[in-house]
């Protein structure tokens, strides 16, 4: 009996011995669970809210991209116009800032539309070479916007056995190589840009490679992981007085996700960056002609780019028997 008390009063004494710091561990367990519920419910917000932001600028898209194209246009007829030397530096300069600043909108607003699911690709057939010439035009613009044409030289060089007539987003290939481009030429103060285009068959369809290649400024290896993330660029001196917002390879990145393609980039800090993207093409229906092979028909005169059947030259237009119907729904483009 005087065992069975004395067990009796141990084990109270060890309960109340154990019993606040067991209290202690329960209250902390608690705490934990409701930080945990509290942090779930805190990202449920966040997504909640991004998806809302992207919503928005997707939806409102046409809104915000309107009033710039309105200030580009009524700066053009003032160029068209003006004769004073100051006036026409001003407004070359209201069109170099007014460029930019809309391709940044535009940057903004794609990316908003494929986060938010409503980008969608519209797939036709097209060449590839025009394509090609129209890059090598963007680049060259480039340059000469940034008054680098004399410091940099644009290589181009073509794979001829790449399948040429391809169905596929053209704007949106258009878009991905244009970006890699303006990106290049940006940080490649001297030295040369080269774009470099290839292609095989796989099938029905054509795999594309295409690489741009600079001399530039290059990547520091650490810098690299973080290069395609939102808003991000490598952090160097040098590269601090260069405008730029890290959209652009953002998009890029975005785009090719959406049509199932890659990108890689390799960089030596002080040497340059190679930046290439493979991109799956569908081919076009009863077509299989190469690159090389339009080319040679172009120089006979067999068949001509869309753009050179287009062209009209600088002279005045007349057409006094016209009868013009204008439809916009904002009035500053009825005056454009």
């Amino acid at each position: 009996m005087i065992y069975v008390v004395g067990a009796m009063l141990l084990f109270i004494i060890l309960f109340y011995l154990q019993a606040p710091p067991y209290r202690q561990l329960v209250t902390a367990q608690g705490e934990i669970e409701a930080a945990h519920a509290r942090t779930e419910v805190s990202i449920l917000q966040a997504n909640a809210a991004n998806r809302a932001r992207s919503d928005f600028l997707a939806s409102t898209s046409h809104e915000i991209r309107t009033p710039m194209n309105a200030i580009l246009g009524m700066n053009e007829m003032i160029l068209k116009n003006v004769g004073d030397r100051e006036t026409r530096e001003a407004s070359l300069n209201i069109r170099k800032a007014g460029v930019h600043l809309l391709a940044l909108i535009n940057n903004i607003l794609d990316i908003s539309k494929i986060e938010s699911g409503k980008m969608e690709l519209f797939k036709s057939d097209y060449h590839l070479l025009q394509l090609i010439r129209g890059w090598e035009e963007h680049a060259r613009e480039d340059m000469r916007e940034s008054a680098r044409e004399e410091g940099v030289q644009f290589l181009l060089n073509v794979d001829p056995s790449t399948p040429d007539h391809l169905h596929g987003d053209e704007v949106r290939l258009r878009q991905i190589v244009d970006n890699l481009l303006d990106n290049a030429v940006k940080y490649t103060p001297r030295g040369t840009v080269e774009l470099n285009v290839s292609g095989v068959k796989e099938g029905g369809a054509a795999r594309l490679t295409i690489s741009v290649k600079d001399t530039g400024m290059g990547m520091r290896e650490e810098d690299l992981g973080r290069l395609l993330e939102h808003f991000a660029r490598a952090d160097i001196v040098e590269i601090r007085s260069v405008p730029g917002e890290g959209l652009g390879l953002l998009l890029v990145k975005q785009l090719l996700r959406l049509m199932n393609g890659a990108i890689r980039v390799e960089s030596a800090y002080g040497k340059g960056s190679v930046f290439t993207v493979d991109i799956p093409q569908e081919l076009a229906a009863g077509d299989e002609i190469t690159v090389g092979d339009y080319e040679a028909r172009l120089a006979r005169g067999e068949v001509t780019l869309e753009a050179e059947e287009g062209a009209e030259d600088d002279g005045p237009f007349t057409c006094p028997e016209a009868r013009l119907l204008l439809v916009d729904d904002t009035p500053v483009n009825l005056v454009v």
